[in-house]
């Protein structure tokens, strides 16, 4: 399952209730606090870091197993493409370490906007299209 969400407002409104996302909204509270590009952690179940800068190309779908991922975009657009992960092709194998797996085929192209939260599940892969300029959060919450 993948979720685009238009604003904050709408995630806030959707998952204020959710055990899962509480923390999410204390890393987002907390963004004015945080170094560019350096990955922070609550208790081991949440990590969060901001990103600004065009996000590197890539030329492989990149899966996860154990954390759900959502990206809340604060300027910039950007272009992925995100397909299921059972539609793709292994390219490398899971590592436990990491939480990381890559796949090569194609999947359908979003562009991304200012604003807007995109929550990817563990049957989802995505791939950055590298070609913007970008400023976002990305937190990662253990499934």
């Amino acid at each position: 399952m993948m979720i685009i969400l238009e604003s904050l407002d709408q995630f806030k409104l959707l998952y204020c209730n959710e055990h899962k996302w509480d923390r999410s909204f204390e890393a987002i509270e907390n963004l004015k606090h945080l170094k560019t590009n350096i990955m922070y952690c609550i208790d081991n179940s949440i990590m969060y870091m901001s990103q600004s800068g065009i996000t590197k190309k890539t030329k492989n779908f990149e899966g996860h197993r154990h954390y759900i991922e959502m990206h809340y975009y604060l300027d910039g657009q950007e272009k992925i493409d995100v397909a299921d992960k059972s539609k793709l092709q292994a390219s490398t194998p899971y590592s436990d370490k990491t939480d990381k797996e890559y796949f090569s085929g194609t999947g359908q192209t979003l562009e991304l906007y200012k604003g807007q939260v995109i929550i990817f599940c563990n049957d989802k892969a995505y791939r950055f299209h590298g070609d913007n300029h970008v400023k976002k959060v990305i937190i990662k919450v253990t499934t």
